[in-house]
C-alpha cells in the first residue's frame, strides 16, 4: 500500500511537470553543481529519517533525476548516491528502522546500540560525501567492465 501511494506520488509530480520546475529554481538558485548535490544529500539525509528508502526512491527519483541531468551528473553515480543516502537516513532515530530490526535480532535494547551508532554514523555520511564529490569511486566498477 506504502509503494502504491509513492508510485500514484511520483507520477503526479512527474506529469505536473514538478522536477523541471524545481530544477529551474535550484539552477536559478546556484548554478554550482557541488553546491546543488550538497542540497540534495541534505534533503536525502531528511527524507530517509522519515521515510524507508524504497518508497521514497519511488517519490524522490522522479524529481531528482531531471535535476541531475539539468547538472549533468552520470546516472550510475547519482543512483548510488541517492541510495546510499537514503539508506543511511533509515539508521537515524526517531524512525531508524534498520537500527530496530537489527536490535530486535539481536535481542539487544535499542538505547543501548545508539551510543555505538553515533561514530558509525558520522563516518558513513563521510563516505557519502566522498562518494559524492568524487565520482570515480561510484563508477569504477562500471567503467571496468564497461559500462
Amino acid at each position: 500500500m506504502i509503494l502504491g501511494g509513492a508510485a500514484l506520488f511520483g507520477w503526479i509530480v512527474a506529469r505536473e511537470g514538478i522536477p523541471v520546475m524545481i530544477a529551474a529554481w535550484l539552477q536559478s538558485v546556484t548554478g554550482e553543481p557541488l553546491i546543488a548535490l550538497t542540497l540534495i544529500l541534505v534533503v536525502l539525509l531528511i527524507v530517509g529519517i522519515f521515510i524507508e528508502p524504497i518508497p521514497a526512491m519511488i517519490m524522490l527519483v522522479p524529481v531528482l533525476q531531471p535535476i541531475a541531468n539539468a547538472y549533468g551528473f552520470e546516472p550510475y553515480h547519482f543512483a548510488m548516491v541517492v541510495t546510499f543516502g537514503l539508506l543511511l537516513g533509515s539508521l537515524t532515530p526517531p524512525v531508524a528502522v534498520l537500527v530496530l530490526i537489527t536490535c530486535k535480532i539481536a535481542n539487544v535494547p535499542v538505547n543501548r546500540a545508539n551510543g555505538p551508532l553515533i561514530p558509525m554514523f558520522g563516518v558513513l555520511v563521510a563516505v557519502l560525501f566522498v562518494m559524492a564529490y568524487v565520482p570515480f569511486i561510484s563508477l569504477a566498477f562500471p567503467m571496468m567492465f564497461g559500462g
